[in-house]
């Protein structure tokens, strides 16, 4: 398996610790060179998703295979860097978590950077990658993007919920 850049630096708490992920670019296409990172909702085969929550991380098996939106980035050269946080269960709009920390707003830390998407976010606010996946059920992403202008670049992958 080839190497990923690892994040040397993450001061905001935008990345999972506690299950962290990363992989390689599998392919090359209009992604190469590109980083990105993945909201912990999304499975990664062999590691274990847990949405925040460390009881479900406890009681459940890793993926036996990874999220279409996370293969198709990485079939056209992306490079995933991070697993980032989320609230837990993807519950609230405010990004904050009591059992693994809430990401700090590169741009102003007295304010949280919201939404439940809140480490993808961040991640790319505070240029730790390049493009960053979330979810956005009830504003996960547009939360922080509206209220905080912390989002300048992002690729969304919207699903339905």
């Amino acid at each position: 398996m080839a190497e990923t850049r690892q994040v040397l630096r993450d001061n905001f708490g935008a990345f999972c610790t506690v299950n962290p992920a990363a992989l390689p670019a599998t392919g090359s296409g209009s992604l190469d060179n590109i980083t990105f990172a993945a909201k912990d909702v999304m499975d990664i085969a062999g590691t274990t998703t847990d949405f925040g929550q460390p009881d479900w991380l406890a009681t459940h098996q890793p993926a036996a295979s990874t999220a279409s939106a996370i293969s198709r980035l990485l079939d056209q050269g992306a490079e995933l860097v991070g697993r980032t946080i989320s609230d837990e269960l993807s519950y609230s709009l405010s990004g904050e978590n009591v059992h693994y920390g809430t990401p700090a707003n590169p741009r102003d830390t007295s304010r949280v950077a919201g939404g439940s998407s809140s480490g993808s976010v961040v991640a790319v606010a505070a240029g730790l990658a390049d493009i960053a996946l979330g979810t956005d059920c009830a504003g996960s992403v547009r939360l922080p993007e509206k209220r905080y202008l912390t989002l300048e670049t992002t690729v969304r992958h919207h699903s339905a919920c």
